[in-house]
C-alpha cells in the first residue's frame, strides 16, 4: 500500500463495493496512519487533491434512488445541466 499511494508506514481500512451491473467498483479508504495534516475543509473546488468524484450512470434518477435505498443522503441537489 505504501508504493501505490506514496506515503510510508500506510495503516488503511477499504471498502470496495461493485457497481449495478458489474461494470465498476467503489473504492472508500480511512487511513490511519501516518496521521493526516490538516486542511482546509472548506477549499475551494479547484483546490488540487480529490475534492470530488464523479460516476456515469445510464439513469441517474434510479442511481440517486438506490443510494437513498441504502441509507445515503445527498450533499446538495442533483442538477442537470442542458440535456444532462
Amino acid at each position: 500500500m505504501d508504493r501505490v499511494v506514496g506515503l510510508e508506514g500506510v495503516g488503511v481500512d477499504i471498502a470496495m463495493r461493485r457497481t449495478s451491473g458489474g461494470h465498476g467498483t467503489l473504492e472508500v479508504m480511512q487511513f490511519h496512519s501516518p496521521s493526516a495534516r490538516e486542511g482546509d475543509r472548506d477549499a475551494p473546488p479547484n483546490t488540487l487533491g480529490i475534492r470530488r468524484i464523479a460516476i456515469g450512470v445510464d439513469d441517474i434518477d434510479a442511481a440517486v434512488a438506490g443510494l437513498r435505498a441504502c441509507g445515503t443522503k445527498l450533499l446538495g441537489e442533483v442538477v442537470r445541466y442542458e440535456d444532462s
